[in-house]
Parts: C-alpha cells; structure tokens; sequence
C-alpha cells in the first residue's frame, strides 16, 4: 500500500500561515483505506477473497440507500467528514462518507441489538426490489486491502463486503466498553450514533461481533465527528445486511471521546511513519539522481537513443526501438527514464520483460548506476510458483505455515526491508520472507508499492486476471514509465491472457472431486455438463470443426453460480477439496470473467478436443 504525492505545492485550502515552513508532502488517504492498511490482520487464504464485481457493487449500493431511507427521523446520509493533521513533513488529510448519523436513546439502541437475533429482514415495496431465483447460499467476498493505494477518497463506494482476509470477532484493543456495561448506563439517554453500513453475501445469523475493520472505520468517523460537534460520547452502529436476502443484524458500541481521539490519533501517527520514510527516501533518491551521468562512454548511435527515450517521456509518447543486440538498449533505457523521473516526469520505472535473463540485466543496469551513486530502490517480481519456498504453492493458512498470520506480520516485514536494502530481488525477498514468517511472493508485491523501479513478466501489466491493481487498475494513475522488452512477442501473449476455455473434461473432473461432498455444487456441474452436451452436437452437426456463437447463451451464467457455490464450499471445507480441483477452479472463474470482457473484439466459439474423447 502506498500513498502518492499530489501535488508539489500547498493545496487550495491550505495557506502559507497555517503550513510554515516547506512543504514536503500533502497526502489525501479516505478512512476506509487508512483502517485496512494500518489494522489489517489474519490468514492469507486463496480459498477465498473474490473481488465484489459490478453487479455486487450496484447490490450494495441499493442495499445502502434501502437502509438510509428507511431510518425515517434525523437520520442523516452520506455525511462528509475530513481531518488533517500535520507533521514537520507531510499534512495527512483523512477524509471520507459516514454511512449515517443520528441521535437516539441508549436503551433503543440496546433493544435494537437485541431484535436482530434472529436478524430480522428488512422490508420495502420499492421497484429496487429482487426476488432470488432459490434460496443459495453464498461465501463472504475478501476485498484484498494491498491495493489500497488513495482512491475513492471520499468512501463514495459502498463497502459491500467485509474488507479482512479472515472472519474475526473484534480485536481487543478496538473494544471500549463490554455489552454488560452498556446495560448498566442510562437507557433514557440520547446519544449521536455513526452508523457504518455493510452489505455482505454470509448469512447475517453466523455474525457473532462486528469485523475489526468495519469497527475501527466506524469509530474513526466517530473521532472526527465528535471534535466537529464536541461530544463527550458517541455511539457507533455496524448494521450488516445480507445481499440476497435483506436480512438485517445490528451491533452497537459507546466511545469517550477522548480515549477515541487518542487511539485515532495513534492510528495517523503509525501511517505518518511510512510517509516519513517516503519523504526521507524521496528527498535521497533526488539528490542522488542530480548530477548521474551515463555510466559509458557514448556508442554509435546511442547518444541519440538516450536523447530519444527521455524526450518520449517529457512528451508522454511512445518510442517504438528496433536495434541490434549489443547496441546497449538497456542502459540507453533505463538511464534517460531515470533522469525523467528525477526531474519529476514520472514517479516509478516498470522494466517489463518475458525472459529471466533479460530481467537479469535490467537489475544488473541499476546496479551499475547505484555504484555511480544513484539511491533507488527496486523490485523484482518472481512468479508465485518460484519464488514459493514449499513443494507445492498453496496458498492457505491449513497447509501453509507462512500464510497462517501472514497479514498480522506483514506491515513489519515491508517495513524492515525498505530500510534494509535497496535491492529486493527474489534471493533477497525469500530471506526476509523467512525471517518474517510471511508470503515471499506477497511480500513482494506489497515491497512494490514503495519501490521506485519495478520489474517483472509482461502479465503484471497486461494480464486482467494478474495485472499489478494497485499500479494498474482502473481509475488508478501509476505515475509511471513502462519499458517494454521485445515488445513484439506481447501480440501472442496478448491473446492469451485475455482469453480463457472452459473443459467437459474440467467439469467431469470436478464432479469426481465433489462427490459426497457438496450438493449444490454437484448441480451447477450436471447444468454446465448439460448445456456442453448440447453444444457438442451443434459442432458434430457442422461442416467445420467448431461452431462460432454470438453470445453465450446463459453459460456465463451457470458458470457464474458454480465459482459461487464453489467458494462457499471452500470457505467451510477442511478436507482439503481445493487443492484437488484448484486449477479448474481457477478456469472457470478466468472464463467468467473473459465473458465479462467480451466485444466484438472477442471471437467465442466451441470445437472439440479429440485429445479428451
């Protein structure tokens, strides 16, 4: 996770007088973000952590406006809330949406509690209203809070589901005060609540505390209202609503005020160690960038690809280069790109490449240029299945001992390595990753966030399904220069990671794995195995070899059901199901999502595999 520079001045609301002195860096982090980063915790675990798509998204922003309008009395939506803090080198602005606030009696609130066990469903006769095809069950969706990087500033969109690794009952130290000394104050007095509203896919009834996160989001909010309208105490609310079902379940908190600014304030100063150590580096890393020359003498020709390169990033082009091998393309690369960003044109480097040796020599050019004198620090990216250090990669926390707690230990490990080294290739990573007791293949992508030279294969710029999202997702600016190594092979990797197939042998398979074990899951097979059936004598009717389609005919769809019910399935199972049917898991969530992606661009269509008959 890492905060990004937004300006090099003061900021429109911000004068000289109220900032003294130089400014160093003015950083903007929304409360949701600032509370996953600093407070994240628990177990690495690929058995889950779906990303909420679209359609959830749209789900759970119904779901939050179903639930403000029905508060009825002075209840207040969407309350915009901002502090700013300042340091000797950064302002940190925390800003971001309270779901709602409002006043009510203690003991209302208590019997409120109280009446949603059972959780009791939320009712309207509103046109937003869908009925379910039947009455499934679903897993609790992850969002994965490494890719925290600032954006959606303003908490503008809905957390529909919980943004922790793992399910977890609140943490001690996000606890003020118990249930049974709630019941012991005043029911008749009337207290202002922040309500912090979540639409989840889990069943409301199996919520026994509110998550760590969603708590300490809420409470943050409390910690900047209460200063605005000097309160002594203020309530907090966490109401849970069951995407599918609208099943309601509330849980209730009090906080003094001034033990909530404290442990507020506590969780600002421990981000601003992080942004201190950005500004010491930046500040390093420019001063070593001032008088670095190229580390040869000039060849043929080279003198003019330098010139080039750095003039297509001042001019924010691009720069096609064709030339022999031995010219020196890399350094010619590098150095100009490096200049560029110390002249404040770019913020990091991305040295993209399909082939180890090549990525060797990319390192090899900054090693060249850090003997001259040059302070970067810079990452190499290992695939997973490299770079892990047990037999076989699987990523959860019943096999794994470095995903057990991995996220617990994780900030402390990045922490330690920046100030460490500067190199973070892949014999590095793994030592640190020991030592810490975490994901090496994670660790290096958190270690990316705060590095000013990336480099790695092709997909994690390109790959939908790989691509770094915290550099490269949407509506994410990385600031950066990408240096593209033969880029002509990226025409045929290109269509091979935007394309995806889905097997009958993979769906057969599968049904062998999940026999005896899961129902639900049993039928979305037999309805996909149904449907390929179908779609296998359509092609032996053909001419051709294989039979093109304009639309998928709704196998999108049954597909879409399967990784569902697959997912809760994994999110309960301890008979190590996943590790068996893993591959063709991921298959069917890659085909999934390519139906999302398809254009007229897309060519879908269906042929037969001799190979399987």
């Amino acid at each position: 996770m890492s905060v990004e520079k937004l300006s090099g001045y003061l900021p429109d609301d911000i004068t000289e007088e109220e900032y003294p002195g130089q400014l160093m860096e003015y950083v903007r982090i929304s409360v949701r973000h600032l509370v996953e980063f600093i407070l994240q915790h628990g177990d690495l675990d690929n058995r889950s952590g779906k990303l909420p798509d679209a359609t959830a998204m749209q789900e759970g922003t119904r779901i939050h406006r179903k639930i403000q309008k029905s508060a009825g009395g002075d209840y207040r939506p969407e309350v915009t809330l901002k502090e700013q803090v300042t340091y000797c080198d950064a302002i940190i602005s925390v800003e971001g949406r309270a779901d709602g606030i409002f006043t009510a009696k203690r003991g209302d609130l208590l019997e409120q509690v109280e009446d949603t066990t059972p959780a009791i469903k939320l009712t309207s006769t509103t046109d937003d209203d869908v009925e379910n095809e039947e009455d499934t069950d679903h897993q609790l969706s992850l969002a994965d809070i490494s890719e925290g990087i600032v954006k959606d500033l303003a908490d503008n969109t809905p957390s529909n589901v919980p943004s922790e690794h793992v399910a977890s009952d609140t943490a001690p130290e996000l606890a003020n005060e118990n249930d049974s000394a709630l019941y012991e104050l005043d029911r008749d007095e009337t207290l202002t609540v922040i309500d912090e509203i979540k639409g989840i896919e889990m069943d409301v009834d199996k919520l026994e505390a509110p998550r760590r996160l969603h708590l300490a989001q809420a409470r943050c909010y409390a910690a900047i209202y209460a200063r605005e309208m000097e309160l002594d105490r203020v309530g907090v609310r966490i109401t849970y609503v069951n995407l599918d079902f609208e099943d309601v379940r509330y849980f209730y908190q009090e906080y003094d005020t001034e033990e909530n600014r404290l442990w507020f304030k506590n969780l600002i100063d421990e981000f601003h160690k992080w942004i201190a150590w950005q500004v010491a580096h930046r500040l390093e890393l420019a001063e070593s960038m001032k008088d670095l020359q190229f580390p040869f003498t000039y060849r043929k020709g080279q003198r003019h690809l330098v010139a080039s390169v750095y003039q297509a990033i001042k001019d924010q082009q691009q720069l096609f280069v064709e030339a022999p091998t031995g010219v020196g393309k890399t350094m010619s690369m590098i150095y100009p790109s490096i200049r560029a960003m110390g002249e404040d044109k770019a913020r990091r480097l991305f040295y993209l490449t399909a082939k180890n040796v090549t990525r060797q020599v990319a390192n090899e050019a900054f090693h060249i240029l850090e003997s001259k004198g040059l302070r970067l620090k810079h990452v190499t990216i290992t695939a997973k299945d490299k770079i892990c250090p047990l037999l076989e990669t699987d990523c959860n926390p019943d096999y794994c001992p470095y995903a057990k707690g991995h996220f617990d230990r994780i900030n402390d490990a990045v922490f330690s390595l920046l100030n460490e080294a500067d190199c973070y290739d892949a014999e590095t990573i793994l030592k640190k990753a020991n030592e810490a007791n975490v994901c090496p293949f994670e660790l290096s992508l958190d270690v990316s966030s705060w590095a000013d030279a990336i480099v790695g294969d092709y997909n994690y710029a390109f790959d939908p399904r790989a691509h770094l999202k915290r550099f490269f997702g949407d509506g994410i600016s990385s600031q950066g220069i990408l240096l593209i190594d033969e880029a002509h092979n990226l025409v045929d990797r290109g269509r091979e990671m935007y394309s995806a197939v889905l097997s009958k042998k993979e769906i057969l398979a599968t049904k062998k794995a999940f026999k005896d074990k899961s129902r639900r899951v049993i039928r979305d097979l037999d309805k996909i195995n149904r449907h390929l059936l179908q779609i296998r004598h359509l092609v032996e009717d053909q001419d051709k070899p294989y039979y093109r389609y304009t639309h998928t005919d709704g196998l999108d769809v049954e597909v879409t059901r399967l990784v569902t019910d697959m997912q809760h399935f994994f999110e309960n199972d301890n008979t190590g199901t996943f590790q068996s049917v893993s591959e063709a898991y991921f298959a069917f969530r890659d085909f999934v999502d390519a139906c999302d992606r398809m254009t007229d661009n897309y060519l879908l269509y269906a042929a037969i595999d001799e190979e399987e008959n």
